[in-house]
């Protein structure tokens, strides 16, 4: 049986004191989309059917090119580490090749691409925190769905 979220949080640490193994440790007891950053947790909200239907499809194009060719396509959830006490859960994320030694089975230290859809409620948190993150990870290739304007 799964602990409760609440009970779990009860006794982790205080914001901007979470630690790598403190989400890791919470990740793999709960089923809810968390990141880290500096230190904090985020809970990320249920994704829609739309956004599921626009990550997936880009799921299956990329995995239609790349898996001939050698290389690994995921979505989330999957934890991606992009520096000590920061992860990120993007909505997909590929290696050109799966024997890259970023892809981990806990979670991946980088990728070669990139996707996340955005969010209607906090859309800044993919155009510009993600963005700024993911090239420091670095990531060479960052793409942004944005389904309000559908490009």
């Amino acid at each position: 049986m799964e602990p409760a979220t609440e009970d779990l949080l009860s006794v982790l640490p205080a914001p901007g004191q979470w630690s790598d193994q403190d989400y890791l440790w919470v990740t793999r007891n709960t089923r809810r989309l968390m990141e880290l950053a500096a230190g904090k947790l985020e809970i990320l909200k249920t994704p829609t059917e739309e956004h599921q239907a626009i990550a997936a499809g880009i799921f299956l194009a990329l995995r239609a090119y790349l898996a001939p060719r050698g290389g690994v396509v995921h979505f989330a959830p999957l934890r991606l580490r992009v520096s000590e006490g920061r992860f990120r859960e993007p909505d997909v994320l590929a290696l050109l090749s799966s024997r890259d030694p970023r892809r981990g089975n806990a979670y991946w230290t980088g990728a070669d691409l990139l996707v996340e859809v955005l969010s209607a409620d906090d859309p800044d948190l993919d155009l510009i925190t993600k963005r700024a993150e993911y090239a420091l990870a670095p990531v060479p290739e960052y793409w942004v769905v944005d389904p309000r304007v559908r490009s």
